[in-house]
């Protein structure tokens, strides 16, 4: 028997939160966890979704205990319904509640409804163990796993921009074979029988064409450096402030993503005055 796996027990897929205010006192909010997002950022959102009405905060089990996490978790865990709790009364099963939120498991999407202000946190257990299972290792000089001397870290998805898999630096505990569709970022583990595998990933000594840095203004005027956009703010592009090393470059901020265009490589200072 060939078994192939596409999947990865730690990866998460990239999300992000769409809110939006239908009435003066009515909110909704959102979490998909398959939406896209502006890979040149590297923006997630706030830890807290929801626009200051409206907060979501996702639990998953690990070893027995509940911890808190940035993503809801898809592959490898099941939404447990019986633990959610929300700080005002919220209904899974009536649409026309004061407060109603829903989880939509072919997507493994959210969405909350309320007249009031509310937070919800949602649980989610550990399926039983895949049959083949791939663990991912990227170079950390602080990492607690060693291979050909040196030191990785347990990573949660494949390491995005400066990685590289290291062709034969892999094992599995059943000896299968395992490689790497870089292109299409996907793990395939031929074997006989269930299978946990180890892929490494070594720092390729690669940097980002266009690297930047963030500041968003707090409510009294200053700026804070932040390493994504908070989401339950309104901002608009500072462009007195804002700059790269390529004066020709442009900048723009639409709709929560900033987009840099230039010729070259770029390190840019971005600035974003506070609407609200």
């Amino acid at each position: 028997m060939n078994v192939t796996s596409n999947k990865n027990k730690f990866f998460i897929a990239i999300f992000v939160f769409t809110l939006m205010i239908i009435s003066f006192t009515f909110v909704k909010a959102y979490y998909n966890s398959t939406s896209s997002m502006s890979i040149l950022a590297s923006l997630v959102g706030d830890f807290d979704t929801g626009d200051g009405d409206i907060n979501m905060m996702f639990y998953k089990e690990t070893n027995g205990k509940y911890v808190r996490t940035f993503a809801a978790p898809a592959l490898g865990y099941t939404f447990d319904d019986t633990l959610t709790t929300c700080s005002i009364e919220c209904s899974n099963s009536n649409p026309n509640a004061a407060c109603y939120y829903h989880y939509d498991s072919s997507n493994n999407s959210f969405s909350i409804d309320s007249n009031n202000k509310v937070t919800c946190k949602f649980y989610f257990k550990e399926d039983v163990k895949a049959d083949i299972i791939v663990n991912i290792l990227k170079e950390d000089e602080n990492g607690t796993y060693e291979y050909n001397s040196k030191k990785y870290s347990l990573s949660e998805h494949v390491p995005a921009y400066g990685y590289e898999f290291v062709t034969n630096g892999y094992s599995c505990d059943n000896n299968s074979t395992l490689t790497y569709d870089s292109n299409n970022r996907v793990f395939n583990v031929h074997t006989t029988q269930k299978e946990t595998c180890y892929a490494y990933f070594d720092k390729n000594g690669k940097t980002a064409d266009v690297t930047t840095s963030i500041y968003v203004q707090n409510a009294n005027g200053t700026y804070e450096k932040v390493d994504y956009i908070p989401q339950n703010k309104t901002y608009q592009l500072s462009q007195s402030q804002s700059s790269c090393t390529d004066s020709n470059a442009t900048i723009t901020y639409e709709n929560g993503y900033i987009s840099i265009s230039a010729v070259e490589k770029q390190t840019c200072s971005i600035y974003l005055d506070l609407i609200n």
